[in-house]
């Protein structure tokens, strides 16, 4: 029997234990909040893929692979934050970057 969806669980919670000891520096990152809820919904998504081997798997695996989904396009909306907004940002008078 495989057991990747537990151990990718398992791991998750890891970095959420990693995450909520260094809060502090994670604050510090650029529009981290964004990047924290991407991470919860994969979170949501593991889980989900646990449980789906259980019971509702047709209704569990779409659950799944929506908060993939809704996960990836918080990640590039993190990404357009960090890379393209800030850059824009970077050049205009009066910004502290």
């Amino acid at each position: 029997m495989e057991h990747a969806n537990e151990i990718r669980l398992v791991l998750g919670i890891g970095v959420l234990v990693f995450v909520s000891v260094n809060r502090s520096a994670v604050r510090r990152v650029p529009a981290w909040n964004l990047l924290l809820t991407a991470f919860g919904v994969l979170l949501v998504a593991w889980s989900v893929a646990v449980v789906e081997g259980y019971f509702w798997r047709e209704l569990l695996r779409v659950a799944k692979h929506t908060c993939y989904g809704v996960s990836a396009v918080l990640l590039a909306v993190w990404c357009w934050e960090l890379l393209v907004r800030r850059r824009e940002g970077a050049g205009a008078p009066g910004s502290s970057d």
